[in-house]
């Protein structure tokens, strides 16, 4: 089973569903991740609204978490350097444990 980016289910007997999506678009609002296809840095802006510490990872095709950190509440801006990421799609999730939750693609390339 794989979920697209337009988060459909897509199987091997030709049977697509569409899911729930996994963020509220109320509490993305104000996240800016740029630039976005990143060759050597990401960078994450935040509005500084979260309640609590937010954990920031990137998760690679495989799945893997290939960064994690937590950040503080009222931190604004968060750089990530992806010079070590092999070129590729990746995950970017933020979530507080409670009700932030946000999911964005991100793609690293090389020149």
């Amino acid at each position: 089973m794989i979920i697209d980016p337009d988060l459909r289910i897509l199987s091997k007997n030709k049977f697509t569903q569409r899911v729930a999506a996994p963020v509220d678009p109320t509490t993305a609002t104000g996240v800016i991740v740029s630039p976005n296809p990143a060759i050597g840095q990401l960078q994450i802006k935040l509005p500084g609204t979260a309640t609590g510490n937010v954990l920031v990872q990137l998760i690679n095709s495989l799945g893997q978490v290939v960064y994690s950190k937590p950040i503080a509440a009222n931190t604004t801006q968060v750089d990530i350097s992806t010079y070590n990421f092999a070129a590729g799609i990746y995950w970017l999730r933020l979530a507080d444990g409670k009700d932030f939750n946000l999911l964005r693609k991100v793609l690293v390339v090389r020149r």
